[in-house]
């Protein structure tokens, strides 16, 4: 799959976390952790409610293990 504005982050120790942008403005997620071979497969976690795409990079943080903040805006300025 071909991604655009793509943010990491990592949630617990020894795993990584992809967030990006692809068909249709649909934030899509990946991760990786330290004891696989490869990453998993890209996963859609949709569009706006309203339906916009989104426009920007994703921010993507974690405030506590186990736990991620995704956010990004579409394309009506829209969180």
């Amino acid at each position: 799959m071909n991604l655009d504005l793509i943010a990491a982050t990592s949630s617990i120790t020894g795993r990584v976390e992809l967030f990006g942008i692809g068909p249709g403005g649909a934030i899509y997620h990946n991760s990786w952790a330290g004891n696989a071979l490869m990453f998993t497969a890209w996963d859609s976690l949709g569009t706006p409610v309203l339906g916009k795409p989104f426009v920007t990079v994703p921010s993507a943080v974690s405030s506590s293990p186990g736990r991620l903040d995704v956010v990004a805006v579409a394309a009506d300025n829209q969180m």
